[in-house]
């Protein structure tokens, strides 16, 4: 064993006489990965859009979601990704819209 401890895991499985599987996402493996998913936990942190949205569609696909929010779920953007439109910002195609908002 200490003879192939410093050989990578794929040559150290063939010094021992065992062939490396190599690991392919497949849609079967996707699959299985996604009904594993569904089994679990999820746990997610923040109740903005983003969180909210992760939330839901883990909650379609059968997982347990719990949601850790300081507020109130939808209350606030964390202030790295707060997408909002302003009056005062941007022109062109958006100009529009940015009245409507």
């Amino acid at each position: 064993e200490h003879q192939h401890s410093r050989l990578r895991p794929a040559a150290r499985m063939k010094a021992r006489g065992s062939k490396p599987r190599r690991f392919n996402r497949t849609a079967a493996t996707m699959s299985a990965m996604e009904s594993r998913a569904q089994r679990r936990h999820v746990v997610v942190l923040g109740g903005g859009i983003q969180g909210a949205s992760a939330a839901y569609f883990l909650s379609k696909r059968d997982a347990k979601v719990t949601v850790v929010e300081l507020e109130s779920v939808g209350s606030a953007a964390s202030g790295k990704a707060g997408g909002f439109l302003a009056g005062e910002w941007g022109s062109g195609p958006t100009t529009a819209l940015h009245k409507e908002s």
